[in-house]
């Protein structure tokens, strides 16, 4: 059984996951910000504080490394997901263009 502390650190790490995931497919500001600010925690080495990445990562028994590699992946192909969905939206203004 886990204890109180750690059952709050699983919360607040799989609350930073669902900002980021959110961010990659809502295009509204505020799950831009919170993306960004989960981005920039998961990506902060500092394992001074209680509540950081790498601590939290560290009483759950998880590899950061690992996870940070699960992130970029994911952002890496929501960014060719994008880059294509534009590519798509161009060439179909250019055949109507011409037709």
């Amino acid at each position: 059984m886990r204890s109180p502390e750690a059952a709050l650190m699983c919360a607040i790490l799989e609350d930073a996951v669902d900002c980021f995931q959110r961010q990659l497919v809502s295009p509204t500001r505020r799950a831009s910000r919170l993306g960004q600010e989960a981005q920039e925690w998961f990506f902060d080495n500092n394992c001074r504080w209680l509540f950081s990445f790498v601590s939290i990562c560290n009483v759950l028994g998880l590899d950061p490394g690992y996870i940070r590699r699960g992130l970029k992946r994911r952002d890496q192909g929501n960014d060719k997901k994008a880059s294509l969905k534009n590519h798509r939206s161009r060439v179909g203004q250019k055949n109507r263009q011409a037709a």
